[in-house]
C-alpha cells in the first residue's frame, strides 16, 4: 500500500530552513546588483583617468610656459636692446653670465610640413646675428600647441608685451605680461643682433 501523498511532504520548519541553494530569481538579482556595481566602479576609474590626463596635460602646460615667461622677463629685464620682428620673433641684446649676448625667442609651427598642428617656442642665444633658418635655435622649448593670444611680442618704447596660449587637454593655459628693461636707454643703442 502506498503512502497518502501527505506523509510523502516534509514538514517543514522555519522559513527556508529546508531550502537547499538559492532560486532563479535571486541568482538574476544578484547578477543585477554585480553588474551595476561593475558600471559604477568602471565609470569613476574611466573618469579618473580622464581627469588625470587633462590634470597632466594642463601642468606640462604651464610648466612650459612658466619656463618662457620667465626666460623672456629675464632678458628684457636685463637688455640693451630689444626689437620685434613679425609679430613672432623678439631678439634681445642681454647681459647673462656678465656678458653682453644677443637671445632671441620665436614662435613657428612645430612642424613645416603640417602648420596645422599649431606652433611651439624656440630660444637661442649667442653672439652676432641669430639665423632664424639654421640652428643655433634650440627647441622647442613647448612642444604643444601653441598660439597668439592676439599677438606673440608687441613693444612700445622699451616695453615688451608677451601674449600666448597652450592648448591642452582640458582648456587652453595663457600667459601674458609686461616687462620694460631696467636699463632707461635700453632700445636706443646700436646692437649686433640684428643688421
Amino acid at each position: 500500500m502506498t503512502p497518502p501523498i501527505d506523509s510523502l511532504r516534509r514538514p517543514r520548519g522555519p522559513a527556508g530552513a529546508s531550502d537547499d541553494g538559492i532560486s532563479l530569481i535571486e541568482l538574476i538579482v544578484v547578477v543585477l546588483i554585480v553588474a551595476l556595481l561593475g558600471g559604477v566602479v568602471t565609470m569613476i576609474l574611466v573618469n579618473s583617468w580622464n581627469t588625470q590626463r587633462q590634470v597632466s596635460s594642463t601642468t606640462v602646460a604651464t610648466n612650459e610656459g612658466q619656463v618662457v615667461a620667465s626666460a623672456v622677463e629675464h632678458a628684457v629685464r636685463n637688455s640693451d636692446g630689444t626689437r620685434v620682428s613679425g609679430a613672432d620673433t623678439l631678439t634681445i641684446w642681454t647681459i647673462g653670465a656678465g656678458t653682453k649676448t644677443c637671445q632671441a625667442f620665436k614662435f613657428a609651427p612645430a612642424d613645416p610640413a603640417d602648420t596645422a598642428k599649431g606652433s611651439a617656442a624656440f630660444m637661442t642665444a649667442g653672439s652676432g646675428t641669430p639665423s632664424w633658418t639654421t640652428p643655433p635655435w634650440k627647441g622647442p622649448t613647448i612642444r604643444q600647441d601653441v598660439s597668439p593670444s592676439p599677438t606673440y611680442f608687441t613693444k612700445d618704447g622699451n616695453v615688451i608685451t608677451y601674449s600666448f596660449q597652450i592648448r591642452t587637454e582640458a582648456s587652453p593655459v595663457v600667459f601674458r605680461g609686461e616687462v620694460a628693461a631696467r636699463n632707461t636707454g635700453a632700445g636706443s643703442g646700436v646692437s649686433p643682433c640684428w643688421p
